[in-house]
Parts: structure tokens; sequence; C-alpha cells
């Protein structure tokens, strides 16, 4: 079976068209085929279908459009065998096929592929992959979908693809292939009026293939549109451009490559005198409490490095990491607005997006493209080459006094082409312990790199914070609660947070009714209503998908081990593999803050990330689940056996969570 969403939604099977069933059930189907191979909870269904507008019987529609998928659509259970199958995984659903049978999955991977191909010089490859790539559409993405979710891959899948043409139509332009570029250009143009680059491109392939009228109709009408609609002219190059077509110039009748009206660095930057000052630094949460040793430490570096001083050839670098939910983007913030005065060309603040569940991380040229256009250039100004972009970045950041604030970092972030050569400072916040691949190459000044790592606050901290957000009186009248409940919440300024969101909603909520609740592994008493950024689970979740498959099928094992402390030998047992194998994973889970290193060699995992790894244990087929136990037990078993022989490796006790039948 194929699931074409790349316009009207189809899924096709032996050639004939499917019929799927009601709006909302295709949306169901939407969803689930736009999380292809991943397990997506009942809430996440209904956020994905109905947003803030759930009906009372949402939940029970859910199972009933699933139903509905399986017979329409002939898909067995988790426990059948097939090509597709819609299962059934703990409290959650997931569809498994072949991602290249869905058409946005093979879009995107044929694209990527595209742009690594370029990257490496092969350029006819990448050619031919962009327009297999392009052939995919048949219209606008999820077309006849309802639903947020359809809504938002509509979007994301048409920038996507507009990116596509671009690169697809800069090179057909460079090889001189004019008039094949013609009509696809003229389409996207007619869908997105304001995009100069698609125009230029546009103007460049008529005048390459003759019809110089034609293209100097385009300009004039680029020109009105820039002017009724944004009250602007067209950029330089565009305009440069329009002068070469009035005199003739023979330099757009050959094989022209045309990026987007990219300049010289010395032009760019001439561009920047009338530009405002960005300033774009998010507005700091009320209530912050701690962190007093890590701002003195990270104040200290600014004023030793003078990343604040004109002339100065240093910057400075600090890397906040830590554990999901400990407070990591707040403690930068609070730094950043206490710096941005000695930073007076701005201050410019990029989410990353490395654990976001809506979108991709940003690359190196997205990130280059937005701190270039938040300093006053022009889209087109900017080159598509990664090394002509990036020495323009380095050339307009490098005698400027800017705070660049890189929040989220992903895993393989690759922080060296963002890193300025001047007296700025850069704050980069990750729940990943960044790898020297971050920031290691033959230019890099790693001396001026340093980690603040982030522990929970202290307890005092922390009911400080309940008590500040919650309210004084009420805190201080259920002073052994606060306590509790603080506790409880692992002293994470997140979940922290929400509990007292939670407080605030619920007069008649006690303190001591919602720490029971939050000890009992109630994490979904920990989101805040309407909001679901601020939920524990999906900030948890966030961490877990980022997750290589191997690590992630390891955290859902330990939460079958119901001790918090964690040696290699046990979870080598629990997943029947090599203790070399459990450490590289186990150390992995380190990496991402999931677990804790202790001093005696083994793990440490919190109380409410070992709650979140028994949810996700349920996800794991009950027969690897009661494998793993069995091993546990038989080790349990031979330990018994062998008495105090010390020569045998580890008598670890064994403690589980004996999974229910589902």
């Amino acid at each position: 079976m194929r699931l074409e969403l790349l316009g009207t939604f189809r899924a096709r099977q032996h050639g004939q068209d499917l019929n799927v069933g009601p709006p909302k059930q295709l949306a169901v189907l939407g969803f689930l085929a736009g999380r292809v191979n991943e397990s997506v909870s009942i809430e996440e269904i209904l956020d994905a279908v109905w947003g803030t507008d759930l009906p009372r019987t949402a939940a029970n529609a859910v199972h009933t459009y699933v139903a509905g998928l399986r017979c329409a659509l002939d898909l067995p259970r988790g426990g059948g065998t097939g090509p597709c199958v819609l299962a059934s995984v703990g409290g959650a659903y997931s569809l498994r096929m072949n991602p290249e049978h869905v058409d946005t999955r093979s879009f995107e991977r044929r694209y990527a592929e595209a742009r690594r191909l370029s990257a490496n010089g092969e350029s006819r490859l990448a050619l031919e992959l962009l327009e297999s790539a392009l052939d995919l559409w048949r219209g606008d993405a999820y077309e006849n979908v309802p639903g947020p979710f359809a809504a938002a891959e509509r979007s994301r899948l048409q920038e996507l693809r507009v990116a596509a043409v671009e690169d697809w139509a800069s090179g057909m332009v460079a090889t001189g292939r004019f008039s094949e570029a013609v009509a696809p250009l003229t389409e996207m143009v007619a869908k997105d009026p304001l995009h100069e680059k698609l125009r230029g491109l546009l103007i460049v392939a008529l005048q390459g293939c003759g019809q110089r009228a034609h293209a100097l109709a385009v300009y004039r009408e680029t020109r009105e549109v820039l002017r009724e609609e944004l009250g602007i002219e067209p950029t330089v190059g565009l305009q440069a451009m329009h002068q070469q077509i009035l005199l003739d110039s023979p330099g757009l009748n050959g094989h022209h490559t045309y990026t987007g009206g990219g300049l010289p660095a010395q032009e760019a930057t001439a561009l920047l005198g009338s530009a405002p000052r960005p300033a774009q630094l998010p507005p700091l949460d009320r209530g912050f409490f701690g962190r007093a040793r890590e701002l003195t430490r990270l104040r200290r570096l600014v004023s030793e490095l003078g990343a604040g001083e004109r002339g100065a050839n240093r910057h400075l670098v600090a890397v906040v990491e830590g554990a999901p939910g400990v407070g990591k983007s707040a403690l930068a913030l609070r730094l950043a607005h206490e710096l941005a005065g000695s930073f007076p060309d701005g201050q410019l603040f990029v989410d990353l997006c490395g654990s976001s569940l809506r979108s991709a991380p940003l690359s190196v040229a997205q990130v280059q493209g937005f701190v270039l256009r938040s300093l006053g250039l022009p889209q087109a100004s900017l080159p598509s080459e990664p090394e002509a972009r990036t020495a323009l970045y380095r050339s307009v950041l490098g005698s400027r006094r800017l705070l660049l604030f890189l929040d989220d970092a992903p895993r393989t972030a690759v922080l060296d082409p963002l890193l300025p050569d001047g007296p700025s400072c850069v704050l980069v916040t990750s729940r990943w312990r960044l790898s020297a691949a971050a920031h290691d190459s033959p230019r890099s000044t790693t001396a001026n790199m340093h980690r603040v790592t982030l522990q929970p606050l202290m307890p005092e901290e922390s009911v400080r914070l309940l008590s500040c957000l919650a309210g004084a009186e009420r805190l201080a009248a259920e002073y052994v609660g606060a306590v509790r409940l603080a506790e409880f919440c692992g002293h994470l300024p997140l979940p922290l947070r929400i509990a007292a969101e939670a407080l605030a909603r619920d007069p008649e909520l006690s303190v001591a009714q919602l720490a029971d609740a939050v000890e009992s592994g109630r994490l979904d008493q920990l989101a805040v209503v309407e909001d679901a950024a601020a939920s524990l689970l999906i900030c948890f979740r966030k961490s877990y998908l980022a997750l290589p498959d191997d690590t992630a099928r390891m955290f859902r094992l330990l939460g079958l081990y119901d001790d918090k402390d964690i040696t290699v030998s046990a979870a080598a047992v629990l997943a029947g593999t090599s203790p070399e194998w459990a450490d590289a994973q186990l150390r992995t889970l380190a990496a991402g803050h999931l677990l804790e290193e202790t001093k005696e060699g083994g793990y440490r995992i919190s109380d409410l990330l070992h709650h979140f790894a028994a949810k996700c244990a349920e996800q794991e087929p009950m027969r690897n689940r009661t494998a793993a136990l069995s091993r546990l037990f038989g080790r349990s078993a031979t330990v018994r056996g062998r008495g105090d022989d010390p020569t045998y490796p580890s008598r670890d006790p064994v403690v589980c969570r004996i999974p229910s039948p589902r």
C-alpha cells in the first residue's frame, strides 16, 4: 500500500484508490502517516485531529476511526504480519510500513540526499534526484485533510517544496536548461508572488531562452507587487539583473548561476547601515531562584575574555546543558538579559528546534540566513553555496559586538560555522552533552568554549519557586506537602512551574493531593491546559524520540527495572546483550541527561524519568518484556547459587516491574 499526501490524500493498493472513510478518519490516518513507524499516544492524536476544540467523545472516536481504518485498508493489528500494520502499542498506535511508500517521507529523503550530493559536487545526480522528488507533488500537501496537524504539515512541506524548486531551478539555470525551468518557476511564482529568489530565477530563465520582453515584464510586475504589498523596492541583486537585461548583457544569456542576488561581503555589509538593531530576546519568566554559582561563573567568563570590548579578536561560547526541564533556557535567558547592554550591535535569538516534535532541527544554512536577515541583509543577497554563505556570515559578524542565543541545540549540532570571529558572545543550550564534533575544526577556538551543566534546584529553592508562583500563604499553610511536592518534582523548574500552575488554577486542589498524584507516577498531572509545550510528558518525549533506536530500547527496558541505581551488568542482562553494548547505550542516555553517572561507575535515573521510562516500556512488545524479566530472575537464581563467590562479576538485587497483560 502507498499513502500519497502531496496533493489530495490517496491510499492506493495495486494501482487502485482505497476509500479511507470520513474526514476525521482521514485526519487520523494522515497523522499516523506523518509519524510512520512511531508510536503515538491517544493524546497526540486528539491534539493532531481536533486541537483545542475537543468534543466530549473524542477519545472514543479515535478508537472507532482506528478500527475503521483497519477495516477499510485491510490492515492487521500489531500481532499480524504484512508490509503494512496498524499496531496497538500499550496506550498508543503505530502505523508500521516502508516509509518510502509514504510520499512525504520519500520527498524529504530525496531532497536531503540531493542537497548532500550537491554539497559533494555531484551536481548532475543532485539535479536528477531533485526532479524525482518534485515529481511526487500533485497539489498542496494534505489538501483535503482537516485538523491542526495537517495544517502545520501543509505549511512546512510547502516551504520545503519551494526550497527544492529553488535548488532545482538554480541547477537548471546553471547548466543552461533555461526553457525547462520556465513553466515550474511560473507556477511557483503564482503560488508565492512575494518570493524574490523565485522571481529572479524566472527572469534569468526567460532571458536565457530568448524571451527578453517577458523577462522585463516579470521584473516590472515584481517591482509593483513588492511596492504595493510590502512598500519596498526589489533587492540590489534583482535591480542589477534588470540593468543587465536592459543592456542586453551576454552574462545572462550563457550558463548563468543565479544565487538569489548574492553579493560580495563588502557590498553586502554596506546594506546594513540603515537596518534596525535586532533585540530578539524573549521576555523573562516570573520567578527565578537559585543558579547563583552558575551565573557568577558565566559573568566572570564574559569579563575575563573581554567579549564585550570592541576590537577583541576572541569570542565567548557558553554551552548550558542538562536534563529536560532543568531550566537551561531560563538560566541562559536571565544571563542574556543581564548582558544585553554590553552588546550594542544587537541580541539575536534562534530556536534550533533540536527537540521539536513538529519540525526538523535547523540547518547551519538556515541559522546563518536568519541571522544575516535579522541584521538587515535581504534574502536575495545571500549566497546559496555553503562556503560562500559562511564567509559572508563571518565577514558581517566579525567586527560586531553581538549576543547570539542558540536555544535547544540537537545531539548532532555543528556549531563551528555559526561562531563569529569577533567580540561576540554565543550562548547555547542543549539537552545533550555536545560532542567535540560540534565545535572542533581546523579554525575552531575551543579555548573560548565553556560548559555549564545544570543540576536540579536545592530543596529550599524549589519550595520558594512554588511559593512565588502558587501563593506564599497557601504554601506556608501546607509546607510539608510543598516539600513533598518539590521532591516528587525532582526539584526541576519545569515540573515545579507546571505544579504551581495546577495549584493556581484549582483552589480546591490541595498541595498534598497533587504531591500524591505525582508520587504515584501521574505525570499527566504535570501539564498546563491548552499549552502542549508546558507538559512534562511531552518534554521527556522530545528527548526520548531523539535517541537512536538501540538506546531508546534500552531506555524502555529500564522502565521494567524497579530501581533507580543501574549497573552495566544489570542493563546487559535486561537487554540480553553484552556488557559493552549495554554500557554504550547507558553512556548515550547519560549524554542526553536521561541518566546520571555515579562515582561508583554506575548510573542513576531520577524518579520522574523512571516513571516516564515505565510508561515507555508499555510500547515494548509483551514477549520482549517477559523475556527481559525472565533473564533478570534467572540471573538472580544464579547469583544465589554462587553465594559469595568473588569471581562472579555482579550480584545486583533483582527488582522489577511486572508488566500487566494488554
